[in-house]
């Protein structure tokens, strides 16, 4: 007896059928033909088996996500409301990139300082001033979710961390003095009297950290 496999042809029925599985993609149905040899090589007979449809499980593949970031720079012209943050990445065996949703994950986006818009994360506001007044950009977490497949349960998610790319500048500290005005012969003019009142403020250092002291040999 011969028995004849048609399946998928040019490669090897089991390296297609493997890869269009693991694909996520259903297998065709098929049919089995036998043929014997006949009597004396006359009367060759066949029968051919009922459409059979393979047995399969298909598993809903996790989606992937990837985010390449951009640096942002302090006080530079381009740190603004829309400033670009990073570049989404997201892919899926089954289902499609216009399909695939993709939001902040777990509150990180609950300061409002990053938006998403047209496959990037950008800055609000918000996000910008937090860069511009010389503050940390916390870290965030895109969740990428897919649409599902039919005969399997559920959705599949996958997240991404993204901590932002900030290139800081020390910015100058400030400092102003209102003076006391002082009265020639009065009790109160003697040492220790208040000439001025010092305010001194900096984006990065603490106030208490601050050094003040008398410049350029003017005392």
């Amino acid at each position: 007896l011969h028995m004849k496999l048609h399946s998928f042809p040019t490669r090897r029925s089991s390296d297609l059928g493997a890869k269009q599985l693991n694909d996520g993609k259903a297998l065709p149905a098929f049919q089995l033909v036998v043929t014997d040899t006949g009597l004396d090589g006359k009367d060759i007979k066949t029968a051919v088996t009922a459409v059979t449809t393979p047995d399969f499980t298909l598993v809903n593949d996790a989606p992937t996500i990837s985010v390449v970031t951009n640096t942002l720079v302090e006080d530079a012209a381009a740190t603004k409301a829309g400033a670009v943050v990073g570049t989404i990445t997201v892919g899926d065996e089954e289902t499609a990139k216009a399909d695939l949703k993709v939001d902040f994950a777990n509150g990180t986006n609950k300061d409002g300082f990053y938006e998403i818009k047209d496959g990037q994360v950008v800055l609000t506001d918000k996000g910008a001033a937090q860069i511009n007044a010389g503050k940390t950009l916390p870290d965030f977490q895109l969740i990428v979710t897919d649409t599902g497949i039919p005969g399997a349960t559920g959705v599949a998610t996958e997240v991404a961390t993204v901590k932002p790319a900030v290139e800081y500048v020390n910015d100058k500290p400030t400092i102003s003095v209102v003076t006391n005005t002082l009265v020639e012969d009065a009790a109160a003019t003697k040492a220790g009297a208040v000439v001025g009142t010092i305010t001194v403020g900096d984006e990065e250092t603490a106030k208490a950290d601050l050094k003040v002291d008398f410049a350029d040999n003017s005392n």
